[in-house]
């Protein structure tokens, strides 16, 4: 329950400073789709997609490490 919600507010954390990051790993990681099918739902490039979903775990990655020290 801990991770849980200290994933949603990593979420919520990335969706305030870049919203279609947010929307990138939301399909992505949770309603798992692929490249081509959030780039089709977000009329972007495939390229655009990759970058903002590495962006986006970077992002996760890097406020789930530091709620583990803070």
């Amino acid at each position: 329950p801990e991770s849980m919600l200290a994933l949603n507010q990593a979420f919520e954390r990335l969706g305030r400073v870049d919203p279609r990051l947010l929307q990138v790993a939301e399909m992505r990681a949770v309603l798992g789709m692929e490249v081509p099918e959030v780039a089709r739902a977000l009329q972007v490039s495939e390229p655009t997609v990759k970058r903002d979903w590495q962006r986006a775990k970077a992002f996760l990655h890097a406020e789930l490490l530091a709620g583990r020290s803070g």
